[in-house]
This record gives structure tokens, sequence and C-alpha cells, in this order.
């Protein structure tokens, strides 16, 4: 799966671990939009795909939505978490909403 994932990625971005429930931490630089605000980012974004600012995920062709669990503001290089499925990013968010996990 992650092989999928992998050719959407911006070149700058590096898968650092994935675990058996399709939760994925990427690693980005300091120049690196989160998501894009507007289409003309999309290049200077994680994923070379549309965002689905409703869903919070990218929608990748032939892969499936990539969902966003944390951002960092493009000047801050970092960790990024996403989900490969909706119920578990779902869960991940209401979690860390309800402030049982933490950043």
């Amino acid at each position: 799966m992650l092989q999928g994932l992998q050719r959407f990625l911006h070149k700058d971005v590096s898968i650092v671990q994935c675990d058996g429930n399709d939760l994925v931490a990427l690693e980005k630089s300091r120049s690196m939009l989160s998501h894009p605000n507007t289409k003309n980012d999309e290049p200077n974004s994680l994923l070379g795909s549309p965002y689905d600012f409703e869903k919070q995920a990218y929608v990748c062709e032939g892969f499936g939505k990539v969902y966003m669990l944390n951002h960092l503001d493009a000047p801050i290089s970092g960790l990024i978490f996403v989900g490969l499925n909706s119920k578990v990013s779902e869960a991940v968010k209401i979690a860390t909403e309800g402030r049982k996990i933490s950043k």
C-alpha cells in the first residue's frame, strides 16, 4: 500500500513509518504546505493530488483518500500524520479533539 502512496508524495516528503492500522507518519520540509490553500498551491503541497477541504483529505486517483490528521504551518518542518481509511482517521480525530491523545 505504501508504494501506492509514494507515487503521490511531493519529492521533499518522506514516509517515516506506517502501522498496521493505515496510519502513516510523513516528514515534511519547512517550505512545504500541509495542504493547498488554493489550486496554485498544489505543486508545493504534501501530495500531488486535489484536496477535499470538507473531508480534509487528498483525493488520489486510483489510490483513494489520504486523510490529514494534523497540520503544520509552512515555515515549520516536522511530522504530519495521515490516515489511509476513513474509520481509523475519524477515530484519531475524535480522540485528539477529546484530548485522549495529543501531539
